[in-house]
């Protein structure tokens, strides 16, 4: 072997030891979109861009966006967005990992299109991470778009807009009804997790401030929320076709606080999960519910449906795709049905008076030794719904406990001969 081939060889052994050692920190000049995106441009997948020493403000003219896993610190900038045409709007990529961390976000309007968005989230894309940041005033203030691992943790929102959705989770495009087509596997890594956040919305609204759309899966757990509710989308009010509501969601642990005279409940519209141990100071509702009027059960992307390889927009869904919702010890939260003709429950899957006895929701006081589930095409080639046993992912999720790269050996010399 020449001397060459054993420097580069050496030279690709350390690379894959310590693969951040040679990563780049690049320093904006200021908060400003402007010297952001200069910064963002030169960086390569694993590098680090940093907001300037002491942080400082600015107001964006323009939008961030790009398509890299690097780490993006904001070093304690406050930028306020003046519109949906001035945000973060970053795409995830395979290669690399994610992270946008200590920025205050201010949407000036308070209506706010998505103040930070991340797309193309997939089960082969890298994990990324929205972490340590304040969200103020916006609407949408943090958005996903895909199936795959992102952690959205220890950040503080605060919402002051009537109606205003904190955090959507969207599994595609507007109109992609694609995301029902994907395996989804209960208790596993690879889903949006909302974790150790505070949660404030100040206008007194009664609105889903955190929801999903379009086959959008999520974990949703250790939260404080204050005034805050969360919703699963389903079709629109009063029609029949075109379910858009979420996939699959866990919503565990987390707790709780209204203001006296505000209702805020856990709504599911559509989708299915797993659903316990959340508490809450005033008493309200876990609400079943499918905006469909009339139909014949099963209704495409109701609460109690899973996976469906021929999901369309207007479509319906075949009965293989039973997967009951399951709920246990939420205290605070007795259930509630909306519409008893396409949502049934009972303490067992099959107590209800659908076809084969079947119930789109199990509710009983304890987690059951078994569940049933129809989430992916394995399930369906073993026949739908499948038992399985239920425990939830690691909790701190991995990434928050991650102690980095290990420092290099001291005293490493390299000896080619």
């Amino acid at each position: 072997m020449t001397r060459s081939m054993k420097v580069m060889l050496f030279s690709w052994l350390c690379s894959c030891i310590f693969p951040n050692a040679w990563a780049t920190t690049y320093t904006s000049a200021s908060c400003s979109s402007a010297d952001f995106n200069t910064q963002i441009s030169a960086a390569s997948n694993g590098d680090t861009v940093r907001g300037p020493s002491g942080g400082g403000s600015a107001t964006w003219s323009a939008q961030v966006k790009f398509s890299k896993g690097i780490t993006l610190d904001g070093n304690g900038c406050v930028i306020t967005l003046p519109s949906n045409t001035a945000n973060l709007d970053v795409t995830a990529v395979p290669t690399s990992p994610l992270e946008i961390k200590n920025f205050t976000f201010n949407g000036a309007s308070g209506n706010n299109d998505g103040q930070v968005i991340v797309r193309g989230l997939t089960q082969s894309t890298a994990t990324c991470r929205i972490d340590n940041n304040t969200f103020q005033n916006g609407d949408a203030e943090v958005t996903t778009v895909g199936h795959g691992s992102c952690l959205i943790d220890h950040n503080s929102f605060t919402s002051s807009g009537g109606g205003a959705q904190v955090i959507i989770i969207d599994g595609g495009n507007y109109g992609d009804y694609s995301p029902r087509k994907d395996d989804q596997i209960p208790g596993s890594g690879k889903f949006v997790f909302i974790e150790d956040n505070t949660i404030t919305d100040t206008s007194s609204s009664t609105y889903g401030q955190i929801q999903a759309y379009y086959g959008g899966s999520f974990v949703l757990r250790y939260n404080h929320l204050y005034n805050v509710g969360l919703e699963t989308h389903g079709s629109s009010p009063g029609t029949c076709a075109g379910e858009n509501g979420a996939r699959w969601f866990e919503v565990y642990n987390n707790d709780h606080h209204p203001s006296p005279g505000i209702t805020l409940p856990i709504k599911f519209r559509g989708g299915s999960g797993i659903v316990f141990g959340n508490t809450s100071d005033i008493p309200d509702h876990l609400i079943l519910a499918e905006d469909c009027g009339s139909g014949t059960w099963p209704i495409q992307g109701q609460v109690g449906q899973g996976i469906n390889p021929s999901a369309a927009s207007g479509g319906t869904t075949a009965a293989c795709c039973w997967s009951p919702l399951y709920a246990w010890n939420n205290s605070g939260f007795p259930v509630e049905i909306d519409n008893s003709n396409l949502i049934q429950y009972s303490t067992t899957p099959q107590g209800c008076s659908h076809p084969n006895n079947r119930c789109d929701a199990v509710v009983t006081t304890s987690q059951p030794t078994t569940l049933l589930r129809c989430q992916s095409a394995a399930d369906q080639s073993s026949g739908c719904p499948v038992s399985y046993t239920y425990t939830p992912y690691t909790y701190p999720y991995p990434l928050t406990t991650s102690a980095g790269s290990p420092s290099p050996p001291a005293g490493l010399t390299a000896v080619v001969e």
